[in-house]
């Protein structure tokens, strides 16, 4: 449920839930529920508490807290290698807070072209999993050699090892992995 900012406009006009409640043609429960962001809010009811408050209806809504500031891990350059960014100051990009904590990666060049395009940023998960976890998926795969890479991960021919693909290079076979970070968004 999206935060709003009814309780907040409510209270500046100094109305108690009854009053504003009335004025909107809703229920008391209804306004509290709203101002909870627990349930009961639809788009007509949001028009209903705007009239009443006298707002338009955007002003209503908390848009604050929906996206993050990322810093950039690091730089997809030539197959796909990703370069870790150096220093204290690493750029940072805005993602959805929706995936939880996020690690990005800036593409550098035509490296994964045409699947992203250069500047564009992709977002893996923070945590590392385990990369029999992330068959099938797309993934900032850190090898045992300490490269990092974005690759889809599928099972290799011997245990433990892994097949690497995409999809302008050459695969690599039964690599050794350390652990992955499934990629889940990119600004595409």
């Amino acid at each position: 449920m999206l935060p709003n900012k009814v309780r907040e406009f409510r209270k500046a006009r100094g109305w108690t839930l009854e009053q504003l409640a009335e004025r909107a043609g809703l229920s008391v429960s209804q306004i509290s529920n709203i101002e909870k962001a627990k349930k009961g809010w639809s788009v007509d009811s949001l028009r209903a508490i705007a009239g009443a408050l006298d707002v338009e209806v955007h002003q209503l809504l908390d848009f604050s807290g929906i996206w993050q500031e990322v810093p950039v891990f690091g730089v997809v350059e030539a197959e796909g290698i990703v370069r870790p960014c150096s220093g204290t100051k690493a750029p940072k990009v805005r993602a959805p807070v929706a995936f939880g904590e996020l690690l990005a990666l800036k593409i550098g060049g035509d490296a994964l072209y045409p699947r992203y395009v250069k500047n564009e940023a992709l977002f893996c998960t923070k945590a590392v999993h385990d990369a029999a976890d992330c068959i099938g998926k797309e993934c900032l795969v850190l090898l045992e050699n300490g490269q990092n890479l974005v690759r889809f991960v599928y099972q290799g021919a011997t245990p433990n090892h892994y097949n690497l693909s995409v999809h302008n290079q050459p695969p690599i076979m039964d690599a050794a992995i350390v652990g992955c970070r499934p990629i889940v968004y990119s600004t595409r």
